[in-house]
Formats: structure tokens, sequence, C-alpha cells
């Protein structure tokens, strides 16, 4: 038995022909997996968002409440926050970008 490489095989040998639609194409191929992979990626970078918000404001409320310093440390640990989160974002967006040229650099590759 040959190991999947892929999810799409990890779905094909253990459900077999459970995951085929009505007029038998199937629900989990190559390009749903790279659809179902971007998908994930998208919402990778919006929890690196969120989560840099939700940080930035849950320590500075602390901070604020330790200190005795009331919105001020709050509103700075938010903007550090959000520029946690976008930083995040931004090189989870570079990451993604050098996957896909890499991948389109070895389609280009294979065709010559």
């Amino acid at each position: 038995m040959v190991a999947p490489t892929s999810i799409c095989d990890l779905l094909h040998e253990r459900f077999g022909t459970a995951n085929t639609h009505k007029d038998g194409h199937m629900l989990f191929n190559k390009k749903n997996n790279q659809n179902i992979e971007s998908l994930g990626s998208a919402s990778v970078m919006g929890l690196h968002l969120v989560s840099g918000v939700i940080v930035g404001i849950a320590m500075g409320y602390y901070l604020d409440k330790y200190f005795g310093t009331k919105p001020w440390l709050t509103l700075i640990f938010l903007v550090f926050g959000i520029i946690a989160g976008y930083k995040n974002m931004f090189r989870e967006m570079k990451r993604i970008q050098k996957k896909e040229s890499e991948t389109e650099a070895r389609k280009y590759a294979e065709k010559d």
C-alpha cells in the first residue's frame, strides 16, 4: 500500500466511494483540495489579525489595572496588537505568495 500524499488520497483510501457525488464525481479532488487550502490560509490570516488585537487589549487592560493608568495602556497595547496582527497577516500573505510562485515554477518546469 502506498502512503497517501494528500488529503484527497487519504479520504479516498479511507472512505472509498463514500465521498462521491450522485453523478460519480469525487467531492474531494485535487482542485477542491487547493480551494480548501486557500480557504484555510485566508482563515489563518483573519485569525492573526483578531488574535493580535485581543492579546493587545488584554495586556493593556491588565497593565492598566495593575498600574492604575486606565485607559492609556489599553489604548497603547490595542495599537500594538493591531500592528502585530497586520504584521503577522502580511507575513502569512508573503508565505502564501511564495508557495504559489514555487508551485507555478514547478508546473512550468514540468512542461518544458
